[in-house]
């Protein structure tokens, strides 16, 4: 039996929202995750999280760095764009500051049980946001 699996993204935020052309670059946006997720290049591109039939994915968001977040920067997770199949819930998203995205993981077919998918986040500072997407991948595990 599986576990829940957080899934955190964690965004250089003050050097990302200052950067001359914002983009999720891999040098200012890593992955991590409860279960022991991994990349063959150290990138986000290719991140692989192992998700359990009947039990939640939860996204969050952190600053890397303690400055950033003691200057006012925060990393919210926007919305999970996926395959319908995948999920219990069609909608996956909430927005604001800090927001975290929960969903509950439903037995899938096996040419469906590994996909890429987008998470859709921001950072906000000082009553300004500026939103990414980065595209990792998972694997359900029936």
């Amino acid at each position: 039996m599986g576990k829940t699996v957080i899934i955190t993204l964690h965004a250089d935020a003050g050097n990302l929202f200052n950067a001359d052309r914002p983009t999720p670059d891999p040098k200012y946006i890593s992955l991590s995750d409860s279960n022991e997720g991994s990349t063959s290049t150290g990138n986000w591109e290719d991140y692989l999280t192992e998700v359990h039939v009947g039990q939640y994915a939860i996204w969050e968001g952190i600053c890397l760095k303690p400055e950033d977040k003691i200057a006012g920067y925060s990393v919210s997770i926007d919305s999970i764009n996926r395959k319908p199949e995948f999920f219990e819930t069609r909608e996956l998203g909430f927005r604001g500051r800090n927001g975290i995205v929960t969903a509950k993981v439903q037995s899938v077919k096996p040419e469906y049980n590994r996909y890429s998918y987008q998470i859709h986040f921001s950072i906000h500072y000082q009553c300004r946001s500026k939103c990414f997407v980065i595209d990792p991948k998972l694997i359900v595990n029936n």
